[in-house]
């Protein structure tokens, strides 16, 4: 698997411009961008790229919101972020006022799959674009393109280093599902993926009848763990769909007695998913074993390049699916990790270094 590597500039001698460039398919201009190095403004005007945010309370999102906005505004455009806090109602409103003030482009992770559709149709009914970041819209409207890990493999990954693990202790994984949000396409993907390979391993792996929809929500988490265990006491593995949910789980596990050391033979296997700030602390402090990579940076710095090319006359894909990377003791302190990187600092975080996608805009610093 192919690694993303951060580039950290140390200096300004070597800093390079974030863009020089861009792209796009059957839609944008072809114009050419006024200064190279600033490929978002165009005829001496700087293209309004808007993201609807499906929240931005988590790691997850404060990164990959913050550094699209670091990418658009280094590249001359102007950014317009808006959350709708998990209120698919809200966004849909938000979607609809954009008829009027009618960006140049939109980016948008759906707050829910379905019920996002209607207003994703009425900007391609008015010839705005949509691009779809990590949550995929259901079908009966159009975007551009749609950027996302590979969510089966997200929850598959934990669940084959669970069976693994299980098996060479020689011993049954008895699973409880700590779970997100149903009702968008990559909460079913991410635990169909981890029930299918669960289901292939299923002299070490049982899921027990425990799946509960936590939301997304640490207290949720932690009511639903405790739960969880109240009701299945010879529970032994955890899948827990999202690392925003961690810091819930653990607590609930220490208040019963059941929160030990990865090394500890009392240890709670805890498979879980982003490796954000969250998911790295959790392993370097020894609690939890496995975090798949759900890389909030890269979706950004592949949106930004595809934003370039796109309003540039360039085709584009119509859907750019990565693999993700298991994240372990014994990786968790690689620099390429983007939930180690300091948060605090998104809106200075340089572009990343990796072939995922290439822009295809001239002389681009990708």
């Amino acid at each position: 698997m192919k690694r993303v590597l951060f580039i950290f500039l140390c200096t300004l001698a070597i800093c390079i411009p974030l863009f020089a460039g861009g792209g796009s398919q059957g839609g944008g201009t072809s114009s050419q961008a006024d200064d190279p190095a600033k490929p978002l403004v165009i005829n001496g005007k700087p293209a309004q790229v808007v993201f609807l945010a499906n929240e931005v309370s988590s790691a997850w999102q404060a990164a990959s919101t913050g550094f699209l906005g670091n990418l658009v505004t280094r590249a001359g455009g102007r950014y317009n972020l808006q959350s709708c806090d998990l209120k698919p109602e809200e966004q849909a409103q938000q979607a609809q006022n954009l008829l009027v003030t009618r960006p140049d482009i939109v980016v948008i992770k759906p707050a829910d799959s379905g019920a996002v559709v209607p207003a994703i149709r009425q900007l391609n009914q008015a010839n705005i674009p949509v691009l779809s970041i990590d949550v995929k819209p259901d079908s009966g409207c159009e975007v551009l393109t749609h950027i996302q890990s590979n969510q089966f493999e997200l929850g598959g990954l934990g669940a084959q280093y669970i069976a693994d693990k299980f098996r060479k202790e020689g011993k049954v994984a008895k699973v409880i599902s700590i779970m997100g949000q149903l009702e968008i396409v990559l909460g079913r993907e991410r635990q169909q993926g981890f029930e299918d390979v669960a289901a292939k391993n299923s002299d070490v792996i049982q899921m027990l009848d425990y799946k509960v929809e936590a939301k997304w929500d640490n207290n949720a988490a932690y009511i639903a763990t405790k739960d969880g265990f109240s009701k299945h006491p010879d529970a032994n593995a955890i899948f827990v769909m999202s690392d925003c949910m961690l810091v819930g789980v653990l607590q609930a596990l220490r208040e019963i007695g059941k929160l030990y050391p990865v090394d500890n033979p009392n240890h709670i296997t805890i498979a879980s998913i982003d490796a954000d700030e969250n998911g790295i602390k959790a392993i370097n402090d020894g609690y939890l074993d496995v975090a798949v990579e759900h890389n909030a940076a890269l979706h950004s710095d592949i949106a930004a390049r595809v934003i370039v090319d796109y309003l540039h006359g360039k085709s584009i894909p119509k859907e750019i699916i990565f693999e993700p990377f298991v994240v372990t003791r014994a990786n968790v302190n690689d620099p390429a990790r983007w939930g180690a990187a300091d948060l605090k600092a998104v809106n200075t975080w340089p572009p990343m270094k990796h072939d995922r996608y290439v822009s295809q805009f001239a002389n681009t610093a990708f």
